[in-house]
């Protein structure tokens, strides 16, 4: 058994030695801010067949990523933001969803069509890459989720919301919970299968 198991450790550890000099870094970016208050945090990331790579997070200022790429500063206190980089690492575009909206996943689909899935509270507006399409969503108080999708250049297809109502008949019960609690909708995971 103290064979088998030492084979197995050994074979375990080449394969992850192999994996590690096997795979080399092609590029990276950094986002860089003038001090701690200009919080950058970062979120999902996805990655599309022809190597492009879209990430990210949330933001309280905004950002110059190069000279044709900005992030605007959120118009509140945070936003989140989305930038697309080409798989030698210039990036293409980017956006910012305007609010309080939280990017909980992304998926890109066999096309190169990107799907954000966010939460969000409040009153929040979606861009497209370019700040001039947008799409405004919810109102003080609401709280829900949303799916937009980006084609390839950047521009905002849609943004369809998804916003949980309460029915009296079944809060009269208390089924929603006795301290007041409403119902919510968070979207975890979504991912594109072909180019559905």
């Amino acid at each position: 058994k103290r064979l088998l198991l030492l084979v197995v450790v050994a074979f375990v550890s080449l394969t992850t030695l192999n994996a590690q000099i096997l795979s080399t870094q092609n590029w990276n970016a950094t986002m860089t801010v003038a001090n701690a208050t200009d919080a950058v945090y970062d979120g999902p990331v996805a990655i599309d067949q022809d190597g492009s790579v879209f990430i990210s997070g949330s933001h309280t200022k905004g950002a110059l990523i190069n000279e044709d790429v900005e992030i605007f500063a959120p118009s509140g206190s945070k936003g989140s933001y989305i930038i697309k980089y080409d798989s030698e690492g210039v990036a293409e575009w980017g956006t910012v969803l305007d609010g309080n909206a939280t990017i909980t996943s992304m998926t890109v689909d066999s096309k190169g069509v990107l799907y954000v899935a966010a939460n969000f509270t409040g009153a929040v507006t979606v861009y497209d890459a370019y700040y001039e399409e947008f799409q405004s969503i919810g109102e003080d108080g609401v709280t829900g989720a949303f799916i937009a999708k980006y084609l390839v250049d950047g521009t905002l297809e849609y943004v369809r919301t998804i916003i949980p109502i309460i029915d009296p008949e079944i809060e009269a019960t208390f089924m929603y919970g006795l301290s007041g609690e409403t119902p919510s909708f968070n979207i975890y995971k979504i991912q594109a299968e072909g180019s559905n």
